[in-house]
């Protein structure tokens, strides 16, 4: 019962502060559409397409009311314009690929630097990081790539929370106390990546300590700490180098991730806050013809049994797109 009443409490408290008022009241975004960025397949899945999206981040996203449609990366500045355009935020998924020179870190860029100019201009648009996705924006905000590898692949962990920061944070700092207890004491946070970015290098890079408000660290198997969660000080950026999707949406017995409610709970938190933070963008698709092809429903899922990710969305660089 006790979860529960957790439960209702950060239900009021998400409709009392997510609702934007007609004249001085909450207004609010019901529709939230969220693009996630694709990236290329590694050679193993090659058969199947050229680039993919994880069903895991789609169902993460799906779960807490928002629709998703695929960004293709390798596409042309006006491309990301407009579907930056119609969309309410951007999830920069996990994987596999470069961070330097791929179409992925090159797409993210574009997206990047179409947030902050929205942002600084007042039009709300929040992006996402995890994992890889973390490791970009780092590198998007410093300008360089800074990770460093470590020993941190199928390594489930509770939180270390930067307590002296919680208070400021919009991310944790308004977190129900017992989403709070179970990152700090349970292994609910699963890491599963080569490259980190430490500690010792985040604070000693003056263009990242100054741009992100760090929430919580990590060690790995080798002693290197390294920052796990965080947040932009300005703008609604938010990263985890752990995955708070695979909760409850990745079921390979060789990974060590946490099916527990308790884990379970941890990932609805998540994917509530960022969803709710797309509903306080008014982006908009031009027509209902694109909205309705735009969707990644349009597209098939196909079921692995013996990789990372279960479901995958599999896409071919030479399909048309409907913001094409």
């Amino acid at each position: 019962m006790a979860g529960f009443g957790c439960h209702l409490k950060y239900f009021i408290f998400t409709v009392i502060t997510t609702c934007h008022l007609l004249s001085g009241e909450i207004i609010i975004n019901y529709r939230p559409v969220i693009g996630i960025l694709t990236q290329k397949v590694s050679q193993e899945l090659s058969q199947y397409g050229d680039t993919y999206i994880p069903a895991s981040y789609v169902n993460y996203l799906e779960e807490s009311g928002a629709r998703v449609v695929p960004i293709r990366a390798g596409r042309s500045e006006s491309y990301y314009e407009k579907i930056f355009s119609q969309i309410n935020g951007v999830l920069f998924p996990g994987g596999g690929v470069g961070l330097v020179t791929s179409y992925y870190a090159h797409s993210g860029r574009y997206i990047y630097d179409l947030a902050i100019k929205a942002n600084d201009a007042g039009d709300h648009f929040p992006l996402w990081g995890t994992c890889q996705g973390f490791q970009l924006l780092n590198n998007l905000t410093a300008y360089e790539n800074l990770i460093t590898p470590t020993d941190s692949e199928n390594l489930p962990l509770p939180l270390n929370i930067t307590t002296e920061n919680v208070g400021a944070s919009r991310l944790f700092g308004k977190m129900p106390a017992y989403i709070y207890n179970i990152l700090e004491n349970r292994k609910v946070t699963f890491n599963n990546h080569h490259y980190s970015m430490t500690s010792d290098t985040f604070y000693n890079t003056a263009s990242l300590k100054s741009f992100y408000r760090v929430l919580s660290t990590n060690v790995d198997r080798k002693g290197i700490e390294f920052i796990s969660t965080f947040e932009a000080f300005k703008y609604p950026f938010y990263g985890t180098q752990w995955h708070p999707e695979k909760n409850s949406f990745n079921w390979s017995p060789k990974l060590l991730i946490d099916h527990s409610d308790l884990a379970v709970d941890v990932t609805q938190y998540f994917s509530n806050y960022f969803v709710n933070q797309a509903r306080f963008s008014f982006h908009k698709f031009v027509n209902n013809n694109t909205e309705i092809h735009s969707m990644i429903d349009n597209y098939k899922r196909t079921y692995l049994t013996d990789g990372t990710f279960d479901v995958i969305y599999f896409f071919n660089l030479n399909e048309t797109d409907p913001f094409e």
